[in-house]
């Protein structure tokens, strides 16, 4: 997929993920990391004042301090990429910002993730979304369920009114039916109630038009 941008005014305008993007890069760059460290440390060394010199308990201390924050972060960012990876195929909800500082939320299924130093992104139908941004993670059986529920209605919308029921919607209505009792109690929650009763409505008037001929 190639890569699209706004155009405003001859200037490109940046999407919330590019600002944030560059915002973690500038973040990344000015952070200590354990060489920059170890050079303050040198040079505190060496710059100490001979007269109360710091003492190697304190240096020590220091280091150790130093070291159990990275190993934290460490652990912290690989707790991340661990999750980012568990989402691929998963359905999601995530939080999209645009240049304006609209929010809005998109659900789609994770087809694979990014990574950037220590901050993962979910790419969703093309789109590139921080795990920053992640709201919530549905549940298989949720989405299946909603999808079921809106198939079936729009075939149940599809039906005459009952009152102009004839023996050429004998088959539509029979597999409505059909499909409903398939349905597990969790999926029939979705469906929105007094369908089923009318449903059943329609079955009895297709049996009566039976018996009729």
């Amino acid at each position: 997929m190639g890569v699209s941008a706004i155009i405003n005014n001859g200037e490109i305008v940046k999407s919330q993920t590019q600002v944030n993007t560059e915002k973690e890069a500038e973040q990344s760059s000015s952070t200590v990391n354990k060489t920059d460290f170890m050079n303050l440390l040198v040079a505190q060394m060496k710059n100490q004042d001979p007269l109360e010199p710091t003492s190697n308990t304190e240096w020590v201390s220091q280091y150790a301090t130093f070291s159990e924050l990275e190993q934290m972060q460490n652990v912290a960012n690989s707790s991340t990429l661990q999750r980012a990876s568990d989402l691929v195929g998963q359905e999601v909800v995530v939080n999209s910002t645009d240049s304006s500082g609209n929010t809005t939320q998109v659900q789609g299924k994770v087809d694979y993730v990014t990574f950037s130093g220590s901050k993962a992104y979910l790419t969703i139908d093309g789109v590139q979304y921080s795990i920053d941004d992640l709201v919530q993670v549905v549940n298989g059986d949720y989405s299946d369920a909603t999808s079921i529920a809106e198939s079936w209605i729009a075939a149940y919308e599809e039906l005459p009114k009952l009152s102009s029921v004839t023996l050429a919607d004998k088959d539509a209505i029979l597999a409505l039916a059909n499909s409903y009792n398939a349905m597990t109690s969790y999926q029939q929650s979705f469906i929105p109630s007094g369908y089923a009763d009318v449903l059943e409505q329609y079955v009895a008037r297709i049996s009566e038009l039976s018996g009729e001929s």
